[in-house]
């Protein structure tokens, strides 16, 4: 069975204790999510890397930090490991992302607002992830811990 829900407790415990968030679906237009999101939670203290294989290269717009073609690439950079892998992409495109969070050795995979894949979520699951789904982590940030 998935969890579908976790508890107000188990998500503040995993955003106190989360380090590093990659973004999966990274946009480098400052007007969506992906990116209001990901500046909202790098102001928060977190190490956001953003990954969009078509825009690798490039400065974010986030700190320093420039867009990495993968995850492995971002764990690669950041010298430690992924904590979160936050995805902003369509439910039915789950599966790649959650792929580089297992093989990368993520402990949450967290699919954002709107984002549900049960098979996924249980794949995720099964290799020892953490999942968050239909959820927005800034949004569940400035509920929790602020």
């Amino acid at each position: 069975m998935i969890e579908k829900q976790m508890t107000d407790e188990q998500l503040t415990l995993l955003l106190k204790r989360s380090k590093n968030i990659a973004v999966v679906g990274f946009s480098l237009q400052t007007q969506k999510p992906s990116f209001y999101v990901s500046l909202y939670m790098h102001k928060a203290g977190y190490r956001v890397l953003p990954v969009n294989p078509t825009a690798a290269g490039q400065p974010s717009g986030i700190g320093d930090e420039p867009v990495y073609a993968s995850v492995a690439q971002a764990k690669a950079a950041c010298g430690g490991a992924i904590d979160i892998v936050n995805v902003f992409r369509r439910a039915d495109q789950i599966g790649p992302a959650v792929t580089e969070a297992i093989e990368a050795g993520s402990a949450c995979v967290w699919m954002q607002q709107g984002i549900e894949n049960d098979e996924e979520a249980a794949r995720a699951q099964a290799n020892g992830l953490v999942v968050v789904m239909d959820k927005c982590i800034k949004l569940e940030h400035m509920r929790l811990v602020l």
